[in-house]
């Protein structure tokens, strides 16, 4: 399983660059580019801090705020993208406006909501599926 790890660590990688040498001033893409870089390096961290809790909703808790840390951090980190890529781009014409950066970290307390809930939900099913596992 480490070999699917690395490969989306390459994907993001190669991803990250690409988006850095465009022209894109796309929002929605480097959102998504900082939730994939979040996602790898918090995942496995959150996913061991979730687990150790009892099962139950206490598990649900535990992952549920993982997953609001973590969710909470995209927008804060496609912010810290976007600054690099007006740093290193250097134009007349910014790709990224200061309205464009205070618009992705206005959106810190949805993500965090969002990832929360999934979080909630997938300690939820990983409690009741460690609780029904046959064999």
């Amino acid at each position: 399983m480490k070999w699917i790890a690395r490969a989306a660590v390459a994907g993001l990688a190669l991803g990250g660059f690409l988006w850095l040498v465009s022209e894109s001033t796309d929002r929605t893409a480097v959102l998504m580019l900082a939730a994939g870089l979040v996602t790898a390096a918090g995942i496995r961290r959150a996913t061991q801090h979730a687990s150790s809790a009892p099962q139950g909703t206490r598990r649900a808790a535990a992952a549920g705020m993982a997953g609001f840390a973590l969710a909470g951090l995209v927008p804060v980190v496609a912010a810290a993208l976007m600054l690099v890529k007006v740093a290193l781009h250097s134009h007349g014409q910014p790709d990224f406006t200061t309205a464009d950066l205070l618009a992705v970290v206005a959106r810190a307390p949805a993500w965090a909501v969002g990832g929360a809930l999934l979080g909630a939900a997938a300690g939820l099913v990983g409690s009741w599926m460690g609780g029904h596992a046959t064999g």
